[in-house]
């Protein structure tokens, strides 16, 4: 059994690290950019009454966004397509993800699958995304 006394001290010293991490990020002007785009275009979609996956669907009607159970919606057409579908169905939409370094390939519905996360966390969510082909 560990210390407790030990683990809080560990925790502590990640908490500080991480507490360090997040002031570095809110110095950062890209950060503020981000943040800035956020926000606007939130306003954007609410002013229209549009959801985030109508607006991808303009922008790229190939797109098909998969997400599991809905937790909580404020658009009601989402909430009803998301009690219509099991987890999967017939019409996801399944990617491989080609990862360029390394050659090594990994089929996914979106992008929540770990190694595709792993793969993000190191090249970028655009640079991923880039990888992305629809399978048949």
């Amino acid at each position: 059994m560990s210390n407790p006394l030990t683990k809080m001290r560990e925790l502590q010293a990640l908490m500080a690290s991480l507490q360090d991490e997040i002031q570095s990020l809110q110095n950062n002007p890209q950060l503020k950019l981000e943040l800035q785009f956020e926000t606007e275009l939130r306003e954007l979609l609410k002013k229209h009454d549009k959801s985030i996956q109508e607006a991808v669907q303009v922008v790229d009607p190939s797109f098909r966004i998969v997400s599991g159970p809905v937790r909580k919606s404020h658009h009601k057409k989402a909430d009803d397509q998301a009690t219509s579908r099991g987890k999967s169905s017939a019409n996801t939409q399944w990617y491989n993800f080609r990862n360029p370094h390394t050659g090594e390939v990994v089929r996914a519905a979106n992008i929540l699958k770990a190694k595709v996360q792993e793969w993000i966390h190191e090249h970028g969510k655009e640079e991923v995304l880039s990888w992305r082909e629809l399978t048949d």
